[in-house]
Order: structure tokens, then sequence, then C-alpha cells
């Protein structure tokens, strides 16, 4: 997409888009106050599409939307260079995604008790079944499956902010296929009765569960912690045009940049643990290593607004003292 815009004298900026250079006069269509949300209405209605469709990028530097856009226009007018506009497809409301995405393993789980005599496994020499009795493991394992779960749909319905305000389509697909997934097979894992009797209960069991609630605790007081300060926040001026990029000074941030993350790991550490099962261990370690990439990118954020810079520095990302 391709867009012009004038300053003081006549600007031309130029945007490609699909293939195509758009010029568009600066003076005529923006003034001192424009930003890049400005440039988006105005290629909105010169190319038919909503605008949380447009993402605007300089090179492959996306651009935000509260960045002023006559700097931009000025620093490219020197390097006679363009701004690439693309169309992300359909899109969808980000809380939309994650409440269905933390619903779904709520029915699967259900699902798969119900039908849970299918994963029975029969005794090859005596062809009987093990009985359908719930286990306490079982039962405990749902109990906390379940809470986890409703919890996280109740922040994400609730609670939570979004930085984006729209998400491919496509995330929707792929985020839902990822956990009602895993959903299946943990739960699948957990009702699948082996040969050797049902599993009792022992006593490091009460003692994970409690680990997983405390862990449970903290890791929601990290997103409420997260949403004042977010709010608080944006309430700051802008720094080159970027809304600020601060850590809470709350002390159980003190512990690593993503407590949030690192509790969220925990919790999974201990129902693992619970459960014994392959699967669920599979899950925890996929989950730590994206939320790892995460918090590795929440540190260049934070180091680029350069509030704190030596302190954030040398911060743990994820794991304190470790990661």
């Amino acid at each position: 997409m391709d867009s012009i815009y004038t300053h003081s004298t006549t600007q031309v900026l130029r945007v490609n888009f699909k293939g195509k250079v758009f010029l568009i006069d600066v003076g005529v269509h923006f003034d001192d106050t424009s930003s890049i949300a400005d440039l988006k209405v105005h290629l909105s209605s010169l190319f038919s599409l909503p605008q949380h469709r447009i993402r605007i990028k300089r090179g492959l530097l996306g651009l935000n939307d509260f960045q002023s856009l006559l700097p931009i226009v000025d620093e490219l007018d020197e390097t006679d260079s363009a701004l690439t506009a693309r169309d992300l497809g359909p899109q969808v409301s980000p809380r939309v995604v994650y409440v269905i995405e933390y619903l779904g393993p709520i029915f699967v789980w259900l699902a798969v008790f119900a039908h849970r005599y299918l994963f029975v496994e029969c005794s090859k020499q005596s062809h009987t079944c093990h009985t359908l009795t719930e286990n306490h493991r079982q039962i405990l394992a749902s109990i906390l499956w379940l809470l986890h779960y409703v919890r996280r749909a109740a922040e994400s319905m609730f609670l939570h902010k979004f930085t984006h305000s729209t998400f491919p389509i496509k995330s929707l697909f792929k985020n839902c296929l990822y956990y009602w997934g895993f959903a299946f097979f943990i739960a699948r894992d957990v009702f699948k009765l082996k040969k050797g009797g049902i599993p009792s209960v022992h006593d490091y069991h009460f003692v994970l569960t409690f680990f997983w609630v405390v862990c449970q605790f903290l890791n929601h007081y990290c997103h409420r912690v997260l949403r004042k300060h977010g709010d608080r926040v944006l309430k700051l001026p802008f720094k080159d045009g970027k809304p600020r990029r601060i850590l809470p000074k709350n002390w159980v941030f003190k512990l690593c940049i993503t407590p949030n993350y690192f509790f969220e790991v925990l919790t999974w550490i201990s129902f693992t643990g619970i459960t014994r099962s392959i699967v669920c261990a599979l899950f925890t370690i996929l989950g730590f290593l994206q939320m790892f990439k995460w918090a590795m990118d929440k540190k260049k954020k934070l180091l680029a607004d350069g509030s704190d810079y030596q302190k954030i520095k040398k911060m743990s990302v994820i794991m304190p003292f470790l990661l």
C-alpha cells in the first residue's frame, strides 16, 4: 500500500501494497499530530479494507499505531525508501480466541471422562477390563484441570487487556488445535487404567496439590498486578511515539521479568507430578519453551525503552537465578 505524506512542503509517501506503489500527498491528508493509526484510516478507505486488517512496516520493522507519522515520513524522504502495507486477512478479537481455546479443554476433558471406558486396558488372559471406579488420583487431576481452565477463561473475559486489538483468524484454529489436542491426550493418559490395579494417592500428592494451589494463586496475582500496572503505564507520555515499556515495581516482579510465566511453569510441573503423565510432561516442556521465547521478547522491549536498563539487563527472564 502506498501513501503520500507532505509536511511543510509537498511531500509524497510511497507505500507498497500487493506489488503496487501508491502515493499520497502528506500535506493534504495529514498534519503534525497524525500517527500511524491515521495512516491506516486513510489506507482503509483507499483500499476498502477494515483498518484492523492493515499492518504497516518499515523494512522488517512493524510500526506501532501510536508512532508519529511525519518524523517517519521525513526519514523516508531522506533515504528515498517506502513503507510496506500488508493485508492481514480475516481477523478476530483476541478475547474470543483466548476464551474459546481455554473453554475447549474443559469440555474435552469432560467428554473423555464420560467415555473413559474406551481407554481402559483389558487383560489379555482373562479378557476382562478393570473396574471403571474413578480412583482418587483421577478425581484430583480432574478437579485441578477444570479449576485451572475455568480461571484462565474467566481472566480472559474479565481481567486481561490485550496489546493487539485483533488476531488473525488462523490463530484461533492453531491455538485450539494445540490446547484441545493436548487436553484429549492428557485426559486419555490419566483415565487409561493399566494392568496392575488402580493407583492410590500418596502423601506427596497432597504436597504437590498444595504447591499447585500456591502457584495458581501467585500466577493470578501477577495477572492482576500486570493489569493495574498496564492501566497506569498507558497514562504516561509516549517515548519516541511508542507506549512505555516499564516493569512493575511489585515484589513479585523482582524475582524475574515474567514471574507469571514462572508460576505457570511450576503449576504444570506439579500437575505432571500428580498425574505422572508423559503427555503432560511434553505439554509442560513445550509450554515452557514458548513462554521462554515470550519472556526474551519482553526483555528486549524493556531494554529498548531504556528505563532501569542496567537492572533489566541483569535480571532473569523466567526462572529466578537460572534463566
